[in-house]
Parts: C-alpha cells; sequence; structure tokens
C-alpha cells in the first residue's frame, strides 16, 4: 500500500525507540537540546517591549472555560497512577498549591521525566539528538538510515520526538494557560476548521512558512513570560522551570540532567508543560503585530486588533503554533516573511501544508495520499508491530471523509488496491463491519467512529465542551471553579 502511494521510504519504519547497538533492549533515548539564550536574544527583546501590553490585553479579556483532563494521560510527580476520577486525586494538591505551599517542589523529590512519542518518518531522514554517554556527558549525533536499523526485527526505528511528563502544578497553571488559549481560539487568526476549508483555493501569493527548531524560541522566552504575568502562577512556573529531567544513559542507568541555565542556557520547551500552546501563538502574534507597526505605521493597539482579526487588505494571517501561512499582495507577503526572520528561524515549507492538509493551486486544500496511509498504516501501533491494535476502526467514517477531502487518487487508487488485498486476505466487508463493532466495544473508543476529528487525529481542534460531553475518556472543572482557580493564580496588580 505504501509503494501504491508512493512512500516506499516509510515501508520498513517501525513503531520503536533507535536500538541501543551494545545493550540489547535498551534504548538509546534522546534528551532536551540546551541552547544559549543569545541565540534567541531578539525575541527576548520584543517580549520585553511589546509582551507588557499584549498581557495587559488578554489578562482583561479571558474568560474562564471549561477545563478539560484526558484521564489517560499521567498526572506527573508526585502522583503517576491512573486513576478514574483523576480530579479527586489531584484537588488536594491544587489546594496546596493556591495556599502557596511550594513544598512538594523540594528536591531530590520532584523531577520532570524526559518522556517520548514516536512518528513514522522517511527511514533516509537524518536528524541530530542529544545523548548521555556513560560518564554521563551530552553528547551530539547525527540518526542516519544506518544508525536507524535493527538487525534482529530487520526494521528501522520511528523519529522520537520529546514530550515532558511534568509535576502535578502543571496541571494548575494549565487552567489559566488554556484561558489564555481559549481567547486567541476566538479569533480568526488562530481558529481553523480546515475540514471547511478543503477545496478552498486561496487568493493572491500564497506563503506557506516552517519555523525550525521553533521549541527553542519557545524555551528561550518562557521565563519572561512568567514575569509578565506574575503572582502566584509565576511562582508555581519558577519551580517547575527550574526542575532537572530525568533520564535514561548509555550506560543503562537512569540519571537527573541539570540544564546550566546560570551560564545563559535555555532548553527547548517541548510538549507537556501547559503554557507552550498559548505562549506559541503569543509569539507570533507579537511579531507580527510588530511588522504592522514598523510597516504601516500603526498603533500597536490597532497593529494588535489586525493581526488577531487575520491581517489587512493586502496581507491575511492564518497561524497555529508553529504552523504559519501568509497571502495576498506578494510583495507584502516577502516583506512579513523577510521580518519575521528577524526573530525565528523561518523557511518556505515544501511541500504546502497546514494543520495537516495539503494545498495546491488546482485542488486548494485537500488531505494528501501521505496523511492516509501514514496516519492509518504506520501511526499507532505497538513495538516492532506493522499494524494498529485496530486498523479498521472507525473505518467507514474515514473512507467517506477522505473520499470527501482527500487527495482523488485516494478514492480512485488506494481504496481499491486496499479492498482488493483485504478480499485476498478474506476480510469480506461484513466481517470487516462486525470487528469494527467488536473493536468499538473493547476499546471504549465511541469519538473515534462518530467525529471527523478524533478519525483525522485532530482531537486539538474539538472544543472543550465537545471533549466534555464524552465523559469516559474526560475529567471537567466547570468555568466557576476555574475562575476560582484564575482569581487566586493571578495577582490583583
Amino acid at each position: 500500500m505504501l509503494s501504491i502511494g508512493g512512500l516506499t521510504q516509510y515501508a520498513k519504519c517501525a513503531s520503536f525507540e533507535r536500538p541501543h547497538p551494545k545493550r540489547r533492549g535498551w534504548a538509546k533515548r534522546p534528551i532536551t537540546h540546551a541552547v544559549k539564550e543569545s541565540e534567541v536574544q531578539p525575541l527576548v527583546s520584543l517580549f520585553a517591549e511589546l509582551g507588557p501590553r499584549l498581557y495587559t490585553f488578554l489578562l482583561e479579556r479571558i474568560k474562564p472555560p471549561v477545563q478539560t483532563y484526558d484521564k489517560r494521560s499521567r498526572m506527573g510527580a508526585p502522583v503517576f497512577a491512573h486513576d478514574e476520577h483523576k480530579l479527586q486525586v489531584l484537588r488536594p494538591f491544587f489546594a496546596a498549591l493556591l495556599e502557596n505551599d511550594l513544598s512538594l517542589f523540594d528536591l531530590p523529590n520532584m523531577w520532570v521525566i524526559n518522556n517520548i512519542r514516536l512518528q513514522p518518518e522517511r527511514v533516509s531522514k537524518e536528524r541530530e539528538f542529544v545523548y548521555v554517554d556513560k560518564h554521563n556527558l551530552p553528547y551530539l549525533e547525527t540518526v542516519d538510515e544506518k544508525k536507524r536499523w535493527d538487525e534482529q526485527y530487520q526494521r528501522y526505528c520511528s523519529r522520537v520526538r520529546l514530550v515532558f511528563n511534568y509535576p502535578v502544578a502543571n496541571l494548575l497553571t494549565q487552567v489559566l494557560d488554556s484561558a489564555i488559549h481559549d481567547l486567541f481560539l476566538s479569533y480568526p487568526t488562530f481558529h481553523h476548521n480546515m475540514a471547511a476549508q478543503a477545496g478552498r483555493t486561496l487568493t493572491g501569493f500564497a506563503l506557506f512558512i516552517d519555523c525550525k527548531h521553533f521549541e527553542r524560541s519557545v524555551g528561550g522566552v518562557v521565563r519572561h513570560r512568567c514575569k509578565l504575568i506574575g503572582g502566584l502562577y509565576a511562582r508555581i512556573m519558577d519551580r517547575m522551570l527550574a526542575l532537572p529531567y530525568l533520564v535514561p544513559t548509555d550506560a543503562g542507568e537512569v540519571r537527573l540532567v541539570q540544564i546550566a541555565r546560570e551560564k545563559g542556557y535555555v532548553e527547548q520547551m517541548g510538549s507537556g508543560v501547559s503554557c507552550v500552546a498559548p505562549l506559541a501563538k503569543e509569539i507570533l502574534t507579537l511579531v507580527y503585530t510588530d511588522f504592522l507597526m514598523q510597516r504601516r505605521g500603526y498603533s500597536f493597539e490597532n497593529a494588535l486588533a489586525a493581526v488577531l482579526q487575520g491581517g489587512y487588505d493586502k496581507l491575511t494571517i492564518w497561524n497555529y503554533g508553529d504552523d504559519n501561512l501568509l497571502f495576498g499582495d506578494e510583495e507584502e507577503v516577502m516583506r512579513c516573511f523577510d521580518h519575521m526572520k528577524q526573530y525565528l528561524n523561518v523557511e518556505v515549507e515544501e511541500p504546502r501544508k497546514f494543520l495537516g492538509y495539503e494545498y495546491s493551486d488546482t485542488m486548494g486544500f485537500f488531505l494528501s495520499r501521505s496523511s492516509y496511509l501514514l496516519n492509518f498504516y504506520l501511526a499507532e501501533r505497538a513495538p516492532y508491530s506493522k499494524f494498529r491494535p485496530f486498523p479498521f476502526l472507525g473505518r467507514k467514517l474515514r473512507k467517506e471523509v477522505f473520499a470527501r477531502q482527500g487527495d482523488p487518487f485516494i478514492r480512485e487508487e488506494l481504496f481499491k488496491a486496499e479492498d482488493e488485498r483485504l478480499t485476498r486476505l478474506g476480510y469480506t466487508p461484513q466481517l470487516l463491519a462486525e470487528a469494527a463493532e467488536w473493536e468499538a466495544k473493547k476499546a471504549a473508543a465511541s469519538p473515534t467512529e462518530s467525529n471527523e476529528k478524533w478519525i483525522l487525529g485532530k482531537d486539538y481542534q474539538l472544543t472543550d465542551e465537545e471533549k466534555a460531553k464524552d465523559d469516559k475518556r474526560y475529567d471537567v472543572l466547570w468555568p466557576d471553579e476555574t475562575k476560582r482557580i484564575i482569581d487566586r493564580l493571578l495577582s490583583r496588580e
């Protein structure tokens, strides 16, 4: 199937970490990158100049949202257990933190777990990772096709992406961060229903922008953000951002790694800490606002208003985290792109994509064949396996969505090839339907069956209210409770 779709390079990419060449059963797990804060100094200076006015604007307008907690995710130190009623476990910790009791953060009892998630990618792709050697020293290594290969299983390992497991206080700061993020999503620049955009072609010149090493930019300004917000929120975040990382070493041992922050280093901020999602949007908001102030002579208030509303007559701005799209007048688009280079490591993205949808001048936005094949053939598999545990879960809806929003090649070639192979193996449509029904009950995965955002792996586009309806998967704090928490996290000033 991958060969038919032109993705032969992915065919031997399996779901496991890079194996250690000398220690059987032990993975070579990378740690977070650390960079000199001076590398992101222009962005830090922009935050110092415009940040106070941005946070005044945001904090005056936030509305306490419904706050959801995924029961399946870990809660962090000092509690790691999965619990049916997550909030019952968290509330005593929340109460202590809200009373300024930060003793939970006394080392050596607190740390950040250097966790991972896996993504399939081209086996020839080269990436740089930082590891810890047997002498407990960090080193940089380029991982290529040869180093990805596992002789025992005759397969290549997946791409490792870092996901950090922060202490439970992260789930308290999340209440304020979610409220700020929720405010951003109320503006056209940041709220995108890509299913409704399928087939739409853009007017004017369009530039799809990739922010390289964006996590490092986030890491460079996160402490400055804490100071600007202040209050108990800043005190909690400061303690969390000073914690060491728990990592495995090449010697088959586990060590605490401390970033040399006193020497001017900052670490990249990966997924897991609550401030990443709103801070990503704050960074781009300030960069675009600065462009309009300098290019158009707007006041800060007028420039910010234009950015939040999606731009102005010559330039339309779309953003979601490190995904950026500019379109309109070509000269204006390129001027804005050049302005971004002052603060961020940006380049033109190829192929042209925004929020997982590919774009062509003739078809507009569409779901690509790689999206179909990688999401449903290679994603979320058990280690070393070729297939997902529930490969036909939601298959009917998935085919409907891709037939409507996907590259015609999927409907005309991939569906046909898939059905032929399944029939040849004895998987008739009736048998698959019965299996999917059985698996849905076994996996308790009803949202996957009925909601295309679950199907496409775009559950981040669901509102908290939509998530709250699925009471099997989420614990919920309602707005009155989130308001009480936010009022305690923020100082009156």
